[in-house]
């Protein structure tokens, strides 16, 4: 597992390293987390990785949002860990 304090630091860390998933939040210093994964979405290398949404976003039009931008899944917080070990799953499958 590697750990990105911000978002920035997320893509740099997904375009050197062959990543999986990425568990992301939505609410990070500078970029959000929307925003990463459209950068995600426009680079080669990270297009097709699965990122799970893992936020205390939780009002009807983030949700929205979060499913409208792309995420694998768009959970909240407190996570449910059966919840995000069906997600994990289900992105790696």
């Amino acid at each position: 597992m590697i750990t990105a304090h911000t978002a920035e630091l997320d893509l740099d860390i997904a375009k050197t390293e062959k990543l999986y998933i990425v568990i992301m939040d939505i609410n990070l210093p500078g970029m959000n987390g929307i925003k990463a994964l459209e950068q995600l979405r426009k680079m080669e290398e990270t297009q097709k990785i699965p990122v799970i949404a893992l936020t205390a976003n939780a009002r009807a039009r983030d949700i929205e949002a979060g499913e409208a931008a792309g995420f694998h899944a768009y959970l909240t917080k407190p996570v449910d860990v059966s919840t995000l070990l069906d997600s994990i799953q289900g992105a790696l499958n």
